[in-house]
């Protein structure tokens, strides 16, 4: 498994003919254009940002997905004037070391770059678990700015962030609108929308981008990733794969992962066949418990029953949840963990920026004897 112990190796760029940027961050390049910036960075999995490169000047593309719509953000040494030619919806000053976050999905990124003393504001700091951080806040390093979608601007423009990280569904347009004109810059980290769990861990380069430190976020990613892979080979051999189902209700609704969502696919990495593969969708699918029941009343594995911590309080909800098989057969499991100080679900904070751990975690579950001394992190059986 992966074990980051990084050290981060400063470099300097040389002036040379080969660059068209110069080597004088006041003088304003008027030949800088879109189509200029074009050696690609590396992105294997992530389908919601592309970057490309020259000399320093960076260029990031964020694609919302649905809507069609992208957000265009252009990175910058500290004094570097960008020309008219170029149309961007953020200029931002790197390296960024003063931030405020708006999803405790970004955490990890500063955690592992171990840049956690960049961190200067979060809504309702009570989600974050990270040790780092946590002593941060205890030490009113680290503010709390309200709620995501009723940020406290009086308390965040008083911070003078360098940078404001959000996320689609968070603060409304209204809310970003006014950090515009604050004059304080946001940026779209939209990494919960990435349908595979390599996908939502290579976020870290963005994060890498706009500290400064794109090689160990790249290092950092790789080791993961091979990790990652590892894993699923691992697991690719079994001959048996038991079912899996997901979910719960909420009113009369059953609520189930899509077969083409990251919770699905890690199931499948893990050597488990998921029960509703025939349920083509990116996010959660809609059922009925009659329908639910019909399928998954005899299936050996339920994995993910929301904030319930233990089979009575499952049955105390809805007493026909102990009509299932995995329910009689104790073999129900939830992210309860690994609970940070203050009640954050660190499988919310850390789960997306590590795969590998949350896929050992399943291959466990699954198939024990494959990793007989991994000890589970994320996950618990309900007692």
């Amino acid at each position: 498994m992966l074990r980051v112990n990084t050290k981060l190796i400063f470099f300097a760029v040389l002036c040379s003919g080969m660059f068209l940027v110069s080597c004088d961050p006041s003088e304003k390049q008027g030949h800088l254009t879109e189509a200029s910036i074009s050696n690609p960075v590396e992105i294997s999995y992530a389908k919601r940002f592309k970057a490309w490169k020259k000399g320093d000047i960076t260029r990031i593309v964020v694609n919302s997905g649905e809507s069609g719509e992208q957000f265009d953000y252009w990175l910058i040494p500290a004094g570097f004037v960008l020309p008219d030619t170029v149309s961007a919806d953020q200029i931002i000053e790197i390296p960024v070391t003063k931030w405020v976050v708006t999803s405790t999905t970004h955490v990890p990124g500063l955690d592992l770059l171990e840049i956690p003393d960049y961190l200067v504001g979060f809504p309702n700091t009570n989600y974050i678990s990270s040790v780092a951080i946590r002593s941060r806040i205890e030490q009113d390093l680290v503010k709390d700015i309200g709620t995501v979608n009723g940020l406290n601007f009086e308390s965040l423009v008083e911070l003078q962030p360098e940078l404001v990280i959000s996320y689609i569904s968070g603060p409304d347009r209204s809310q970003l609108d006014q950090l515009d004109q604050s004059g304080i810059p946001y940026v779209l980290n939209l990494d919960f929308m990435e349908e595979s769990p390599l996908g939502r861990a290579e976020w870290i380069k963005f994060i890498g981008l706009l500290s400064g430190r794109f090689e160990l976020a790249d290092s950092i990613f790789k080791a993961i990733e091979q990790d990652y892979l590892n894993l699923r080979n691992l697991a690719g051999n079994v001959r048996e794969k038991p079912t899996v189902f997901s979910g719960l209700l909420y009113g009369d609704t059953w609520f189930a992962p899509g077969a083409n969502s990251f919770a699905a696919k890690f199931i499948e990495h893990a050597g488990g066949n998921y029960s509703w593969d025939d349920q083509d969708h990116f996010g959660s699918v809609e059922l009925s418990l009659e329908a639910v029941f019909d399928r998954n009343g005899d299936t050996e594995f339920w994995i993910g029953t929301g904030d319930y911590s233990s089979k009575q309080a499952l049955a105390g909800a809805d007493p026909r949840y102990s009509h299932f098989q995995a329910f009689k057969t104790d073999k129900i499991y939830n992210y309860h963990g690994s609970i940070g100080p203050t009640g954050g679900f660190e499988y919310f904070e850390l789960g997306g920026a590590r795969p590998d751990l949350v896929l050992a975690d399943l291959i466990k579950i699954l198939h024990p004897d494959l990793l007989p001394d991994h000890q589970l992190y994320f996950y618990q059986k309900l007692d």
